[in-house]
């Protein structure tokens, strides 16, 4: 998957390279750089990859190290997702889970409404076991058995530490410096 997408890229800066060529000579290049920036503007699109472990797997915690959970993520189902690190603290226990938002958003319904960039504490839902007498308490129908719940949120990065895939502004770049570099040599 990763090669098919790498050479598509690949083809794709070869043909606007040329074009960006003819078009020079054509003069009509600004038109063409607007064209090449709708054009691969579906690179963008990609979903984002992010890391998808729990406190259960070796190197999920604090300091986080991916070599222990031995792979490098998967792509988030939603195009438009987020990469989310859960930290749940009770006492000196601490149980950090990192995963898509769109796989939280199933069965949480603390997530916090501002999911930019940061982190912050968990939303307060009143409704949540309202209805349920219970005397079990292991069952945390309430989801109080956390004294802290703190939501961390990344978009910005794959993985939250840096992307691999090809986007409309680095493809923008390279058709700007090769209309740039053909001016030179003419």
């Amino acid at each position: 998957m990763n090669k098919t997408i790498r050479s598509g890229a690949r083809d794709i800066i070869y043909k606007v390279f040329m074009r960006c060529l003819a078009e020079y000579q054509a003069g009509t290049l600004l038109a063409e750089l607007e064209e090449v920036y709708k054009r691969t503007a579906y690179l963008t699109r990609l979903a984002i990859w992010c890391y998808q472990c729990t406190a259960a797997t070796p190197g999920c915690n604090e300091p986080f190290n991916w070599h222990g959970i031995g792979y490098f993520g998967n792509p988030c189902p939603d195009n438009e997702d987020i990469c989310v690190k859960l930290i749940e603290r009770k006492g000196a226990q601490q149980v950090i889970t990192r995963d898509c938002l769109s796989n939280f958003r199933a069965f949480r319904t603390d997530i916090p409404a501002d999911t930019y960039e940061g982190c912050r504490r968990a939303a307060k839902d009143e409704n949540l076991g309202h209805y349920v007498n219970n005397t079990i308490k292991e069952l945390d129908i309430k989801r109080d058995w956390y004294d802290e719940t703190e939501w961390c949120f990344c978009f910005l990065d794959h993985r939250c530490n840096g992307a691999t895939a090809i986007t409309t502004p680095i493809a923008l770049l390279i058709s700007a410096s090769t209309a740039v570099f053909i001016k030179l040599l003419y």
